[in-house]
């Protein structure tokens, strides 16, 4: 029957355009408070007028530590995702690799020995080549048993062709690499995944602390719109 292959599904538990979004959501929070923060620290005649409101030089380094923190916290969340896009390049190479490879002595034994013959059962070539990744592997796995220790009529008929005993250990080396591979992709989609408690709390202490700072802000700078702009506020 007609040999058939597919790339790997898509890995990510959440979508790639949503998982840019969120990115885009949270960095512009960020950006919020360092905004405010800065805008104050930098401009004397705000930093006055919010004092009084309880804003002082002591209640502004709060925030500023608080920003340290969410950046801190959050920073590991992107080392993670790109860990987990780069452990997932290079899982989809190694699976293709591993594919080709099974292809290729699935294509010899095929030729080899005909349907229904103790040759292809030795190797277990009967149907197609199995879509999924378990079922491939448990596939690669019964073919690349059978020739190697299948029986020796097998064997020696895929030595004549190409597939020594070195060849053969060299093309499951192969499908070692994937499986691997997937351990790997595995171990980094655990890191990956949405926001940790901690990393949730420290934005979410972020986003209330400069909320209510530029509630107060705009209560000191009522008199002065223009300084609002130094803080990327709309009067």
């Amino acid at each position: 029957m007609p040999e058939t292959t597919e790339t790997a599904p898509g890995i990510p538990a959440t979508p790639p355009k949503t998982r840019k979004m969120m990115s885009r959501t949270i960095a512009s929070k960020l950006r919020r408070a360092e905004l405010l923060l800065d805008g104050t620290e930098s401009n004397p005649e705000i930093s006055a007028l919010v004092e009084p409101f309880g804003y002082t030089a002591t209640k502004r380094t709060e925030g500023r530590t608080l920003l340290v923190a969410a950046q801190s916290q959050l920073g590991q969340t992107q080392l993670s995702r790109a860990v987990q896009k780069q452990s997932t390049e290079e899982f989809l190479e190694t699976e293709r690799v591993a594919r080709r490879a099974y292809a290729d002595l699935a294509a010899a034994g095929r030729a080899l020995f005909p349907a229904g013959s103790h040759g292809r059962t030795a190797l277990g070539l009967t149907g197609n080549t199995p879509r999924s990744l378990t079922a491939f592997l448990r596939a690669a796995d019964a073919l690349f048993d059978g020739a190697t220790n299948g029986p020796d009529d097998v064997k020696t008929a895929l030595a004549a062709h190409g597939y020594t005993e070195a060849k053969r250990a060299g093309e499951r080396a192969k499908l070692t690499a994937l499986k691997a591979a997937d351990s790997a992709q595995e171990g980094a989609k655990g890191g990956a995944q949405e926001l940790t408690p901690q990393q949730s709390e420290a934005l979410a202490t972020l986003e209330r602390w400069a909320a209510q700072y530029l509630k107060f802000a705009r209560i000191a700078l009522r008199e002065r719109p223009q300084l609002l702009e130094k803080l990327d506020v709309k009067a």
